[in-house]
């Protein structure tokens, strides 16, 4: 299922000059206590531990499935950002937002996803679901079998960092899946 996610700070569909980040979050199977996923996406003015109240055109809750199921979204933005900030919160009943403190949860903060003009594509896949004393997406040991994403990030912060040559867009990318110029740390899509 593809969806679009306007928020406060990202445009509305009807923006004429706008840069898309295609998100794509592959969840584990539902549990008991996480039957539901809700993506939420701020600037990086907006800390993680506050309460992101949601406007009227906030993403829905997404069903999770008996075996590993994927949400595609469709974040607009009518400006750049050095930084985007998403929320992924496991919640037992579609009324999911933070006043579930006992949920689980996933902080990731993407360095530069917009490039006005441009589609950028992000993905992350999860092994399983966050502790619930952890908001670190990736395990705390390393795995073998876990997202990309995860190999070099700094586990002793409580969010995944994600580079933005891991942010795909502008060119099919380099054998190692990054997105930057081999010469300089500039992403394929900027001049």
């Amino acid at each position: 299922m593809k969806r679009a996610l306007s928020l406060a700070l990202l445009c509305s569909l009807g923006c004429a000059d706008e840069a898309i980040l295609e998100l794509e979050i592959t969840y584990p199977p539902q549990t008991e206590g996480a039957a539901y996923a809700l993506i939420e996406a701020r600037d990086s003015a907006h800390p993680f531990a506050a309460n992101w109240h949601p406007s009227d055109l906030e993403n829905r809750p997404f069903q999770l499935g008996s075996e590993a199921t994927t949400e595609r979204v469709s974040i607009l933005s009518d400006r750049t950002y050095e930084k985007l900030r998403i929320k992924v919160i496991f919640c037992p009943d579609e009324n999911c937002t933070e006043r579930h403190d006992s949920a689980p949860k996933a902080w990731f903060e993407l360095e530069s996803p917009f490039y006005i003009g441009e589609v950028t594509q992000w993905s992350f896949r999860f092994l399983n679901l966050p502790t619930l004393a952890r908001t670190h997406p990736c395990p705390t040991l390393r795995a073998e079998t876990e997202d990309p994403a995860c190999e070099d990030s700094d586990r002793d912060v409580d969010w995944l960092i994600v580079d933005q040559c891991r942010i795909g867009g502008c060119t099919n990318g380099s054998e190692r899946g990054l997105f930057c110029r081999m010469d300089s740390d500039r992403h394929f899509c900027e001049p």
